[in-house]
């Protein structure tokens, strides 16, 4: 079933599998997120995976499809799908499945076959997760001001949509400080929203990605002094860097018998933003495709080992990124 993204948490129990696919990685986490807080709510517990951890591990597929043998509820969240997935979810096993997924990809073409599944199952909802304009943007930051009882005049709010280059996340954020902040004084300057809404101060996870990976090492100095100073950044801008690297992966396969880069670039579908153009034609003449797959394999590493070590996980990042910046990977 087609659903829109933003009638997905009111459907939120009348689809055992809800997949959401797009490029606005802030769309998909906030509706991950408040789903899996409805979730909580209803007494259920969460486990979330990454496709490549089922492919190494089976056995996680037939926990999840396993009998509940002490009706529990579980939502299970899988992270990063491809129509491999297709293997073992079909109307077969949905139709007795006792639990909830959630699955999340990058834009799923319309001749995807998990997309197709999704769309045509009346047991699952898929919605696309489209990239929010400057329009868009504003009126959800006018929204939230005004759920939360926080007073910006229009001019402030335009000026902080045009300066900052805020997406969803930065606006959930700065919302939350300035709840707190709301609760202490009736007064906030414009020089307190301006530190506030900082779009993770000034560059957002995409362009710090097309960073790295265009080898700019003054800019990327630059980023990380202004941006690293706490753990747990990884989970931001990893997703980034990983729906980066594999969008110039499908670029390269899309026409493999064509060997010019910029007609490779300009045949590609759906069509690349004009925008996007210069700056790609840079990124496939630096890298080869066998220097991709690799990068992809060493992001799933650093993520890992963030995990596992939180606490300097800013640290683990940095390296990495200095590391593949420079192309010392």
């Amino acid at each position: 079933m087609i659903i829109k993204s933003s009638e997905i948490k009111k459907n939120i129990f009348k689809y055992k599998c809800i997949i959401l696919h797009g490029e606005n990685l802030s769309l998909k986490k906030e509706i991950e997120d408040e789903l899996l807080i409805d979730y909580k709510k209803n007494g259920y517990s969460t486990k979330i995976y990454r496709e490549e951890e089922l492919k190494k591990n089976p056995d996680i597929i037939n926990f999840i499809f396993s009998e509940n043998l002490f009706n529990e509820k579980e939502v299970f969240v899988i992270k990063d799908i491809s129509d491999k997935i297709t293997n073992f979810i079909n109307e077969d096993n949905l139709e007795n499945f006792s639990k909830n997924l959630i699955l999340t990809s990058k834009y799923l073409k319309k001749g995807s076959k998990i997309r197709s599944f999704f769309e045509n199952s009346k047991l699952c909802a898929a919605a696309a997760c489209y990239e929010d304009d400057d329009t868009q943007i504003q009126s959800l930051l006018k929204t939230k001001l005004y759920e939360n009882g926080i007073k910006i005049n229009y001019d402030t709010i335009q000026k902080l949509v045009m300066n900052k280059n805020l997406n969803r996340n930065d606006i959930n954020e700065a919302i939350k400080k300035l709840c707190i902040i709301k609760t202490e004084t009736n007064l906030i300057g414009n020089d307190v929203l301006f530190d506030i809404f900082n779009a993770t101060n000034t560059y957002d996870n995409f362009e710090i990605a097309n960073i790295v990976i265009s080898g700019n090492s003054k800019k990327l100095n630059k980023a990380l002094n202004d941006i690293y100073d706490a753990s747990g950044y990884y989970n931001e801008l990893i997703p980034a860097i990983r729906f980066k690297v594999k969008k110039l992966i499908e670029i390269l396969e899309y026409n493999e018998d064509e060997t010019d880069i910029s007609k490779k670039i300009n045949n590609f579908k759906p069509p690349l933003f004009w925008k996007e153009k210069d700056e790609i034609t840079m990124q496939l003449k630096k890298w080869k495709k066998k220097e991709l797959m690799y990068l992809l394999k060493e992001i799933y590493n650093v993520e890992l080992k963030c995990k596992e070590h939180y606490n300097i996980s800013n640290i683990i990042l940095n390296k990495f990124l200095l590391d593949t910046c420079s192309k010392n990977v």
